[in-house]
């Protein structure tokens, strides 16, 4: 079945994602899928006969599935539309249902359509003196109470609701009108980050990127590697820029390559010593590398600094590996990534459990 949340979450997993949550509008969701939601929503508030938010929130629990949360009209009911069990840092009470569940009644809903025109109908004929609200719970609970228990029933006989209602391609369509909205997002947040860059009078690198190791985000090419399930949450770029400018920095710009104007890389020099120094090169996609180099030298001028960068971007994987003085290690959480770029700066963190990466950076720093 067509699922609106992992679609989002392949393209998320390909392109990354800056920040820790989405604020959508409901409007960017099928009409039918926005009701099955609010049915639902209705159940869990009794008697505050809600009329739904304006707004959803996408979001990633601890072990990166993704989720769309919902509240109620006074923000005290949290609905959550998931595939998965979610493990959320959040100590609040929710409500977890299957996006199944939500898409099967949106289907049934769509193919209720004529006859809840016709009931609309005959209620504002016979009910006219009715309020809006009470002509509204009314023509919802004769579809809920008498028609749609029939649709669920056929379902649970192994019909399939959501192929009788050509569901599949409201959802499709949906997907489509999120995933630009989710591009805008990221170029407003890369444009924040230019103009953050030009108050500090950095202007950012140029450089090739190698064809290996070149990601279209756009569109995305079927089989390449970086499609493939990731086993631990994407750390939005934020999240990640905040821990390095907690370290003291001797240059920081961010570098992009000729082919398209996105920022690639957010890269840092910090001093390790009187004759050393760690380059620092992020990825703002979070599903690369972060790649570091150790620099012997007594002092380093912005223009080697900029060379540097160009120099180690450039490289392929598999050159960058060769360099002797080169590490890089991949995104698992937040926490770990701290570990490790403590270890890094300042050598003294001991809750580094990657033994591998303890014993390279060793190594290159020549301790």
């Amino acid at each position: 079945m067509f699922s609106i949340l992992n679609e989002i979450k392949e393209y998320i997993n390909i392109s990354g994602i800056p920040f820790n949550n989405i604020s959508i509008n409901y409007s960017y969701f099928p009409p039918h899928y926005n009701q099955a939601i609010l049915n639902h929503l209705r159940k869990l508030t009794g008697n505050n006969y809600d009329f739904g938010s304006a707004e959803y929130t996408l979001s990633f629990d601890k072990n990166g599935s993704i989720y769309l949360m919902i509240h109620d009209f006074h923000n005290k009911t949290n609905l959550c539309i998931a595939n998965t069990r979610l493990n959320l840092e959040e100590n609040i009470r929710i409500t977890q249902v299957p996006e199944v569940d939500i898409i099967e009644e949106a289907s049934a809903l769509k193919l209720l359509d004529n006859e809840r025109m016709l009931i609309r109908q005959m209620i504002n004929t016979n009910y006219s003196n009715l309020s809006r609200l009470d002509r509204v719970k009314l023509e919802n609970n004769i579809i809920n109470t008498l028609i749609l228990p029939k649709i669920r029933e056929s379902i649970k006989n192994g019909e399939d609701i959501v192929e009788k209602a050509l569901y599949n391609h409201e959802l499709g369509t949906s997907v489509e009108k999120i995933i630009p909205y989710i591009d805008y997002l990221n170029d407003y947040y890369m444009e924040d980050l230019r103009l953050e860059e030009e108050e500090n009078k950095m202007k950012g690198i140029y450089f090739n990127e190698p064809d290996s190791d070149a990601i279209i985000r756009r569109n995305p090419g079927k089989g390449s590697p970086q499609n493939k399930e990731r086993n631990n949450p994407i750390i939005p770029a934020n999240d990640r820029i905040d821990v390095l400018n907690s370290y003291h920095y001797i240059y920081r710009d961010f570098a992009y390559n000729d082919n398209n104007k996105e920022i690639k890389y957010i890269n840092y020099l910090y001093r390790l010593s009187d004759n050393q120094f760690l380059l620092v090169m992020e990825p703002y996609n979070g599903t690369k590398y972060t790649k570091m180099a150790i620099i012997e030298s007594g002092y380093i001028e912005q223009e080697q600094f900029n060379d540097l960068v160009r120099h180690y971007l450039e490289l392929s994987y598999y050159d960058f590996d060769l360099s002797g003085n080169t590490i890089k290690t991949s995104h698992t959480s937040l926490e770990t990534y701290e570990e490790i770029m403590d270890y890094a700066i300042s050598g003294t963190n001991s809750k580094v459990t990657n033994v591998y990466f303890k014993d390279k950076m060793k190594r290159i720093k020549k301790l």
